[in-house]
């Protein structure tokens, strides 16, 4: 279970702000989503994880592309 603050100044999940929109596209684009291991698996380079918080009670959940962005923005960092 988690939880976020809703005060101001408090970071909200990933901070992707450093990155510019080019990085993010880039990102999109050359990292694949598998739903299954692949058979000859290569070096593992990291683990990648991402969290979102809503900005209130109130504010929608993120959608699930969204986060998928996310961890290909972390999975691209790694190489």
């Amino acid at each position: 279970m988690g939880a976020c603050s809703s005060a101001p100044n408090i970071l909200n999940g990933n901070d992707l702000s450093y990155l510019s929109l080019r990085d993010k596209r880039m990102a999109d684009k050359a990292v694949q989503i598998l739903t299954a291991p692949p058979e000859q698996m290569g070096v593992m380079l990291g683990k990648v994880e991402t969290k979102r918080c809503q900005g209130t009670m109130f504010s929608n959940t993120p959608d699930e592309k969204t986060l998928l962005v996310d961890m290909k923005v972390q999975a691209y960092g790694l190489g």
